[in-house]
C-alpha cells in the first residue's frame, strides 16, 4: 500500500525523533556508567596509596628494628611483642616501649579513624594478636590472594553511609623474619595482608552531582534535537501543500480543448488547472499556429524570417 507523502513525511519525523531519543538514552546510561566506573577507580586508587604508604612506612620501622615512644595512656607497651628490649628506661627515668611493624600499624589505623573515619587492620590467618585475625571478607581475599590475585575491593554499607574496602598482600619480607620466622614463614610469602576502609560518601555525592548534571545536559540535547527536527520537518510539508497533484480521469473536449469539471461545467484548460492547482499559464504562440492564423498576412510574410 501506497503511503501519502504528507503522512510518509509525518511517520519519517516521528521515527527520526524516536531515533534520537535512542541515541541520547543510550549515551546517558553509558556516561552515567563510565562516571561510575571513574569515581570508583579513584576511590580504590586513594586506598591503594594509603597500602603503598603504609608497607613503606612498616618497612621502615622493621629495617630499625622498631621505633621507640614514652609508654602514656594511649601507648601501652605490646604483650604480644616478644623482644627483651620491649621496655627501657632512658637515663632521666623515662619509660619507653618499643613499637614493632604491626603495632605501628594498629595506631595510625586508630588515629586515622577518630581524624578521617579511615580505618586500617592487618591481618592473616595466624596472627600473633587475635586482633588480628580476618573477617569474613578479608578471609575470602586472603584465600583470593594465595590463588594469584593482586589486589580486591568492593563497595559495602547502606546508601546512606558506604565505604570503599581495599585489601592487598602482605608479603614477608626479610626484616619480617625476626618476629615471624618462629610461625614456619619465608621470604617472599603471603603472610597475610592489610585490609584498608575508606568513607565512600563524598565520591558517592559527586557522582550523584554530576549524574544530575548529565541528564539536564541531556534532556536539553534532546529538546534542542526535537525542535531542530520538527521545524525542518515542518518547513518540508509546507513545500509539500504547496504541491498538489492531479489523478485520475479528465474529461476533455476532442475539438475546443475544454475540461468538464465536478459540476458539469466545461471551461478553459489554464481556467481549471490554475484552479485546481497552483500551476499559472502565460500565453504564447506557438511556430505552427502562427504560420496558420497570419500565414496570408503581407506584415506576417515580411517578418518571417527566410528559410
Amino acid at each position: 500500500m501506497k503511503i501519502e507523502p504528507v503522512k510518509q513525511v509525518k511517520l519519517t519525523i516521528a521515527l527520526l525523533i524516536l531515533f534520537f531519543l535512542a541515541i541520547i538514552l543510550i549515551s546517558l546510561f553509558y556516561n552515567i556508567t563510565e562516571t561510575k566506573k571513574q569515581y570508583l577507580l579513584m576511590a580504590k586508587e586513594s586506598a591503594k596509596s594509603l597500602f603503598m604508604e603504609i608497607v613503606i612506612t612498616r618497612r621502615w620501622n622493621a629495617m630499625h628494628g622498631g621505633v621507640y615512644l614514652p609508654v602514656s595512656e594511649s601507648i601501652k607497651p605490646n604483650p604480644y611483642l616478644k623482644d627483651p628490649l620491649r621496655d627501657i628506661t632512658t637515663t632521666e627515668g623515662m619509660k619507653l616501649t618499643k613499637i614493632n611493624p604491626a603495632f605501628m600499624t594498629r595506631l595510625i589505623s586508630e588515629f586515622l579513624e577518630k581524624d578521617r573515619s579511615i580505618e586500617f587492620h592487618i591481618t592473616s590467618k595466624n596472627p600473633l594478636n587475635p586482633s588480628n585475625f580476618p573477617d569474613r571478607w578479608e578471609e575470602e581475599s586472603l584465600n583470593k590472594f594465595r590463588t594469584g590475585v593482586k589486589e580486591r575491593h568492593s563497595i559495602i554499607g547502606k546508601k546512606d553511609k558506604k565505604y570503599l574496602r581495599y585489601m592487598a598482600p602482605l608479603l614477608t619480607e626479610k626484616s619480617c623474619l625476626k618476629c615471624h620466622a618462629l610461625q614456619g614463614y619465608k621470604e617472599g610469602d603471603i603472610r597475610g595482608g592489610i585490609s584498608i576502609k575508606i568513607p565512600f560518601d563524598t565520591y558517592e555525592n559527586s557522582i550523584s552531582a554530576l549524574n544530575n548534571r548529565l541528564v539536564i545536559l541531556h534532556i536539553l540535547f534532546f529538546i534542542i534535537g526535537v525542535i531542530v527536527i520538527s521545524s525542518l520537518g515542518y518547513m518540508l510539508l509546507k513545500n509539500l501543500q504547496r504541491i498538489t497533484v492531479l489523478k485520475g480521469l479528465l474529461p476533455i473536449c476532442s475539438n475546443c480543448k475544454k475540461i468538464r469539471d465536478d459540476q458539469g461545467y466545461w471551461e478553459q484548460v489554464e481556467s481549471y488547472f490554475e484552479t485546481h492547482s497552483e500551476v499559472f499559464f502565460t500565453h504564447g504562440i506557438c511556430p505552427d499556429c502562427s504560420e496558420k492564423i497570419y500565414g496570408k498576412n503581407k506584415w506576417y510574410k515580411k517578418k518571417k524570417p527566410a528559410p
